[in-house]
């Protein structure tokens, strides 16, 4: 039984696209500025500064830990995910487009967890709308993080 997930999430932010890109691409700092209650563990890496190929897992409060596995990285627009956990797959990605003096940093997802369990769950829980509100945690911490590395 597939349960499809779906999000769009994003942030404004006073930087330029280059900025954001930067913070994105350095896969290996997410633990840094990700919220805490998504404890997230950077599982393999290749190069230092090509983020292709990173590995990670982030463990979400009460739910399955999942895997992803950067795809790819157009910089300084898109940085696309796989979901490779046996239960959710699909994919997300990150887009930084340029607004006026600023950029809109979003993050879509398209994956669908399977199983019963998640299956049941959705009928009483937007399971979009809970990933959304994670996302929030997320985002902010970008937030953060562009402001820091500038």
């Amino acid at each position: 039984m597939l349960t499809p997930i779906r999000a769009l999430d994003g942030i404004d932010l006073d930087c330029q696209p280059e900025s954001a890109w930067r913070v994105l691409a350095d896969v290996r700092s997410y633990p840094v500025w990700w919220p805490a209650e998504l404890r997230l563990r950077i599982t393999s890496t290749d190069v230092a500064r090509d983020p292709l190929g990173t590995e990670f897992e982030i463990h979400p409060p009460s739910a399955r830990p999942f895997r992803c596995r950067v795809v790819h990285a157009e910089p300084p627009l898109t940085l696309r995910t796989q979901y490779v956990s046996h239960f959710l797959q699909g994919t997300g990605c990150w887009r930084v487009e340029r607004r006026g003096e600023g950029c809109r940093v979003s993050y879509e997802l398209d994956v669908a967890a399977h199983g019963l369990l998640v299956a049941l769950l959705s009928r009483v829980v937007n399971l979009s709308a809970l990933h959304s509100r994670g996302m929030q945690g997320v985002v902010a911490g970008l937030r953060g993080q562009v402001s820091r590395s500038q």
